[in-house]
């Protein structure tokens, strides 16, 4: 605040100061971007990116969060992630502002790129644990089973709300949980019943399940996914996707439509646990189409979880620079933008 009192104010004192002996110009110190000063230039573009997207090839789903408040950054803003990205998945979807709104139907026009909001398990879980801790502050019962199971059921269909009263093309739900006790078998039966009411209301709409899908009791809602998302987490390499495959959907009839998703390095974890969207990249190239047991398993391309933070990426270090002491200069969401790049360089 202190530096924004000293400019204004030294810009008072010159305009009184000069005023007797100067005329002041208007100048322009705005940025102009390349839709303005060469718009038909870029609507060419934006044309080859929409053509792009038509095609087949292995999809970019970006994971970002939303906001409340008037959109400061360009990671706030939806028509500034990687163009060539196909899919944007929207959290943290409580009031968002009318300046993040605008940009959800802007992007679609622009660039075909089509935008989802996100209902996730693990946010109704949090809220539940809470909720249960004010119960038990205030010399309330422990919640019964049915209780918990309508709980998560109201809390899923609130974020399901929300694909409605924004203009998003489709969910991607996220299961995350366990069923060890009964009452997480209890919080996912709530979680999926609101999954499977809204997916039969809106056949229209794109839907989406990621995470723990084979612990799944009822998996017939899988019929309904575009992809199926596998969280890789802290597992890096070939042989990890491998396992995850296995474990998550030698059970489940739909092996045709996996998207793995990876992590980005961020500032407060520069050396994110597992690997980064490029090094997914690379092993999902390695990883082909994968056969086992007598199925192939189709990977169709990969997610970020922490799309946002890539924004705040401008270069990287070349394999071989193992001391790093040579950047490379890429730009912005550097990431992200080089695994989409190495991607089409070697489609099948």
């Amino acid at each position: 605040m202190k530096k924004i009192f000293i400019v204004l104010f030294t810009a008072v004192f010159a305009a009184v100061a000069c005023s007797d002996w100067t005329k002041p110009e208007a100048l322009d110190y705005i940025h102009k971007g390349v839709e303005e000063t060469d718009p038909a230039g870029y609507e060419a573009y934006l044309k080859s990116i929409r053509e792009y997207k038509a095609t087949d090839h292995k999809v970019m789903i970006l994971n970002v969060s939303g906001t409340d408040a008037y959109p400061v950054s360009q990671s706030q803003l939806l028509m500034a992630m990687p163009d060539s990205a196909d899919y944007i998945c929207v959290g943290n979807l409580e009031n968002l502002h009318s300046e993040f709104v605008k940009q959800i139907s802007l992007v679609k026009e622009k660039k075909a790129t089509s935008v989802l909001s996100a209902v996730d398990f693990a946010l109704a879980y949090a809220d539940w644990l809470d909720h249960k801790i004010a119960l038990s502050d205030n010399g309330s019962p422990v919640p019964t089973l049915d209780e918990c199971k309508a709980y998560f059921k109201e809390h899923a269909a609130r974020q399901f709300s929300y694909c409605g009263k924004y203009p998003f093309d489709g969910v991607i739900a996220s299961f995350t949980g366990t069923l060890i006790t009964d009452e997480e078998k209890a919080s996912m039966n709530g979680f999926m019943e609101a999954v499977s009411e809204w997916r039969a209301s809106n056949k229209d709409k794109l839907f989406m399940m990621r995470g723990n899908v084979n612990l799944l009791q009822d998996k017939s809602i899988l019929a309904e996914t575009k992809y199926i998302i596998l969280v890789m987490g802290g597992d890096k390499g070939v042989a990890s996707l491998r396992s995850k495959v296995r474990s998550v959907l030698s059970s489940i009839d739909q092996k045709d439509r996996i998207i793995f998703e990876a992590v980005t390095p961020s500032i407060d974890e520069p050396e994110p646990k597992g690997e980064t969207i490029y090094e997914a990249a690379e092993d999902l190239v390695k990883l082909g189409d994968y056969t086992y047991g007598g199925k192939t398993y189709i990977s169709l391309g990969l997610a970020v979880s922490n799309a946002n933070d890539d924004y705040f990426n401008d270069s990287y270090f070349e394999a071989g620079d193992t001391k790093r002491e040579h950047p490379v200069t890429y730009g912005n969401f550097v990431n992200i933008r080089r695994a989409i790049n190495y991607l089409a360089a070697n489609a099948n």
